[in-house]
């Protein structure tokens, strides 16, 4: 992980996730991304995890997502080209991932949702953090030994420019979230 790809401090509230080019020859893949985020997926029923993110500072080139990966780097993304933001979904192979176009979006500000039950994923988007649209057809997640399957989020390109303010992340999960006292 290379800490100085994000930042709490440069946007008080905020985390900002700076663009990194991906470290190796594999650069269709998240796994060697040094500014990738994540965390383990918590429970096995009703995950539904949401994250607002502003795209106004993205650059052309800059591709953006958030993903669940493990053997399989799953994403509903954005990809700026020029002045116009694409929606994403990628699954399948790490290197040489399958890789969907969606509508053009002509805003700042987007959620994605993903919602994981018994081993299948399916992810979200929204334009106004109520009303979400399934993009992407549901997904087996699968594991690749003890590396267990993560859930966050991610920016690249094929230089270090651009990058995203991610106002929040909510993850609810089945199963003990721990003392509320």
């Amino acid at each position: 992980m290379d800490m100085s790809k994000w930042s709490l401090t440069e946007r008080p509230g905020f985390l900002r996730l700076k663009s990194s080019v991906p470290s190796s020859s594999k650069n269709n893949s998240l796994d060697e991304l040094p500014n990738i985020i994540g965390q383990r997926l918590m429970g096995r029923y009703n995950n539904v995890m949401t994250i607002k993110i502003d795209l106004s500072k993205m650059k052309s080139g800059q591709k953006i997502g958030f993903h669940i990966s493990s053997l399989k780097n799953n994403a509903i993304a954005i990809k700026k080209e020029k002045k116009k933001l694409q929606l994403l979904f990628r699954s399948g192979k790490n290197d040489a991932p399958n890789i969907q176009k969606g509508s053009f979006i002509n805003q700042k500000m987007i959620w994605f949702q993903a919602k994981v039950t018994n081993g299948l994923a399916t992810f979200y988007y929204s334009l106004d953090g109520k009303m979400f649209t399934q993009f992407g057809n549901e997904v087996r997640l699968l594991f690749s030994g003890f590396t267990p399957n993560m859930v966050g989020y991610y920016s690249m390109n094929s230089e270090a420019k651009g990058y995203i303010d991610i106002g929040w992340f909510q993850y609810d999960y089945d199963g003990p979230k721990g003392d509320t006292k």
